[in-house]
């Protein structure tokens, strides 16, 4: 059976950086700023009903396991609404996102491609 059948939930932990530059004067109501960043996740997951892994040494159950993944991304962000203390933008994101060859337990990573994606983010900002 594939993990994805076997599998109880995917959640994940990330951590991403991005740089952007303002092409805008500050003081514009509309702004326009390309993006580019890097995010790092961490895909953790439990199987519904544990499995056994073997070596020629060793055998063991395991009940849970994990990969990583890396995404570059470029992107433009718009800013709609500029005022004193309120910013309301757009950020408009392409990347491809690579996955680990293996998971933490070993096994070969035959689940998730490597692939590209498309976010939509909206994004606000309060400053006091």
């Amino acid at each position: 059976a594939r993990l994805g059948d076997r599998r109880s939930s995917f959640p994940e932990l990330s951590l991403e950086g991005a740089l952007r530059y303002s092409v805008t004067p500050p003081h514009s109501a509309f702004g326009i700023a390309p993006v580019v960043g890097f995010r790092v996740g961490h895909l953790t997951w439990r199987y519904l009903n544990p499995i056994q892994l073997e070596t020629p040494e060793l055998i063991w159950t395991v009940h849970d396991d994990a990969i990583w993944d890396y995404s570059p991304y470029l992107g433009i962000a718009t800013t709609l609404l500029h005022t004193r203390h309120i910013e309301l933008g757009v950020t408009a994101l392409a990347g491809w996102r690579y996955y680990d060859t293996e998971s933490h337990q070993g096994l070969t990573n035959d689940l998730f491609p490597d692939t590209r994606f498309r976010e939509i983010r909206l994004e606000s900002r309060v400053v006091f």
